[in-house]
């Protein structure tokens, strides 16, 4: 079933606005007091700004204010005003500002400022950076001469003389393979360019088009992966001046992009949230199973491959019980649960081997040559790749959960204090690391027991992310080693739930409630709150992109007395703290994944069947940050 999105459909070309940031004036301590000459002048384009009856100000947050208006129409914006909402309009932006808050809507995104609107004697006062850059100008701030310098390379409707500017994609995500073009009747050439976000680095020109009958165009396959960045491009006429139009970009139709992967005749019931690509994207592996009076085998399940680049979803293992553990470092192998069993799976040639019986965890080493696993009541062990050579490493029975130091010689894991718990819970755990070679063990942060579920390096061999709790349910928590340190994120139960995701590349953590979001480093250290209200949200998922800068959740709306809850998924600038809405839908989304190779979202989808739903298909969309 086709998803209902808020992006155009990726087989049409689409028309792209810049990319919005609310960024702060140079630091200004000042704050106006009476008695004190705080003139701020406005020039646009080396013209300078009338403002007939209201004057701009320097607030005490240090940015300067002026009247909207008149800044907005020296920028050729139109201007309208409705009882304390005032619309600006132009280069392709709709900025709708609230006299009293501290948000603004932009193209229906909404973005929050750093100092608010306000209304000064029926005036309404915006941020003059806000304004400029929102509209395409870029700002600067003579601190000596107090004056706000405004250049706005596009044609201005106000007579203040001719300058243009580059046309921005607003692309967040630039896929490997993409086709844009500019259609212009004055352009001699058009120059492409590529911006790489958050690196600091200068613009790169990728390419130039001489054009024909005023259509400019460029096929360009990066270097390397999709990328973080802009694409845009500058129209010169043969005067060598520069002059705006409208740049296009399709992403490439070389036979790989898709809007939907069917699942055809596969009857699947329940998806059971493993999803695991493997290492540089394209093919996925996850389970999922069917109920006994659906396909009239019993409580059935299926180990399933996804493949992005072929476009199909296919069987890999079938079995009463099925879980993915994880792929090896070649993405050749993926290890799973089968019925009670470790097992291994080559994709190369879909050979299977049972590594170890009544056995539920296990995982690669870094370099994908052994396995090291965790008994039911037996022990840690380790064996090579085809199950052969098995070491016991630990003599205690409830040892759970080995994750690989980066070194490959050295195992994380929670070990068996052998204290009854009662109530079914086992025994209770500590953690330990553990050398593979000699079995010599190491207690870590002795003060930290209890009973652990799982556990995922944040930042390799220093610091983990771990989840703790029994039936009654569960925490999760910051583990540094190096410091000592443990950060107690707080249970998480009920509507008032919080979902995390861990960007090892990055060494950050996110965590998503109702009432705000928070962002930490590797070490637990608390990098950045950011107040939104997610009151109606029940949190679903997050997952942080491969490079750590953007964030995408997925949540439903919940009301009482209503049947079908809305399901949103929203992609997040951290640092910008823009984000936006990009598909909406009712309880067909099931779960969403960011593609690592492809610069694109999956969203896996289901639909009711009688008692029952089913998965039905991946649908496919662009991941970019901005509503077009």
């Amino acid at each position: 079933m086709p998803v209902s999105i808020a992006l155009t459909h990726l087989a049409a070309a689409i028309t792209i606005s810049l990319l919005l940031f609310s960024v702060v004036l140079s630091p200004v301590s000042v704050a106006a007091s009476e008695g004190e000459n705080l003139s701020v002048r406005v020039q646009v384009n080396s013209h300078e700004v009338d403002f007939p009856d209201a004057r701009p100000f320097i607030d005490t947050n240090g940015r300067t204010q002026a009247p909207a208006r008149f800044v907005a129409q020296a920028l050729g914006a139109e201007v309208s005003w409705n009882e304390g909402v005032a619309t600006f309009r132009g280069n392709g932006k709709e900025i709708v500002l609230t006299a009293g808050k501290s948000t603004a809507a932009v193209n229906g995104a909404y973005v929050v400022l750093d100092s608010g609107a306000l209304l000064i004697e029926d005036r309404i006062y915006a941020p003059v950076r806000f304004i400029a850059e929102t509209l395409g100008a870029v700002v600067l701030w003579d601190a000596d001469s107090r004056l706000v310098k405004i250049t706005m390379d596009k044609p201005i409707i106000n007579g203040y003389g001719i300058t243009y500017t580059k046309i921005d994609a607003g692309w967040y995500i630039v896929p490997r393979t993409f086709t844009a073009w500019v259609e212009s009747n004055n352009a001699q050439k058009v120059d492409f360019y590529l911006t790489p976000t958050g690196t600091g680095q200068e613009p790169v020109k990728i390419a130039t088009s001489f054009g024909s009958e005023g259509y400019f165009s460029i096929t360009y396959r990066l270097p390397q992966t999709s990328i973080m960045g802009h694409l845009w491009a500058v129209a010169v006429n043969n005067q060598g001046e520069q002059s705006t139009d409208i740049l296009n970009v399709y992403r490439e139709a070389d036979g790989s992009e898709q809007d939907s992967i069917e699942f055809g005749n596969l009857f699947i019931n329940v998806f059971n949230q493993d999803l695991k690509f493997a290492p540089g994207g394209g093919r996925a592996v996850f389970s999922g199973y069917s109920y006994s009076d659906v396909e009239n085998k019993g409580n059935h399940s299926r180990l399933l491959m996804l493949d992005t680049g072929g476009g199909t979803v296919k069987t890999l293992d079938e079995g009463e019980f099925i879980r993915n553990l994880g792929w090896d470092s070649a993405g050749e192998n993926v290890l799973y649960m089968k019925d009670g069993s470790l097992c291994r799976l080559s994709v190369k040639d879909g050979g299977k081997s049972i590594i170890a019986d009544n056995t539920f965890y296990g995982t690669f080493s870094p370099d994908g040559r052994r396995i090291a696993f965790a008994q039911s009541n037996n022990g840690l062990w380790v064996c090579d790749l085809s199950g052969d050579n098995k070491k016991r490493l630990t003599k205690t029975n409830q040892d759970w959960y080995p994750v690989w130091y980066p070194d490959g010689q050295h195992l994380f894991y929670f070990n068996d204090l052998e204290q009854e718990l009662g109530d079914g819970a086992g025994h209770l755990q500590g953690m330990a690391k553990l050398s593979v070679a000699d079995g010599s063990i190491e207690t870590i942060l002795p003060q930290m027991t209890g009973k652990f579920r799982s556990a995922e390096w944040l930042v390799p061999g220093r610091s983990l992310h771990v989840i703790s709790g029994w039936d009654d349910g569960f925490y999760q928590h910051i583990v540094d080693l190096t410091e000592g340190n443990i950060n107690d994120l707080g249970e998480n139960f009920g509507i008032s739930n919080y979902v995390t995701a861990v960007n090892t590349a990055a060494g950050l953590f996110f965590k998503a409630s109702p009432d705000e979001i928070k962002i930490y480093d590797g070490s637990g250290n608390l990098k950045k709150s950011i107040d939104y209200s997610f009151d109606r949200w029940v949190f679903l998922s997050a997952a942080f992109t491969p490079d750590g800068r953007i964030i995408m959740m997925m949540g439903k709306m919940w009301d009482e007395g209503q049947d079908q809850l809305m399901r949103e998924i929203v992609v997040l600038d951290p640092e910008s703290e823009i984000y936006d809405v990009i598909a909406e839908g009712g309880e067909n989304f099931e779960a969403c994944f960011w593609e690592p190779g492809m610069g694109q979202i999956l969203i896996l989808e289901k639909s009711a069947a009688d008692k029952f739903y089913q998965l039905t298909n991946f649908s496919i969309l662009p991941a970019t940050l901005g509503r077009y």
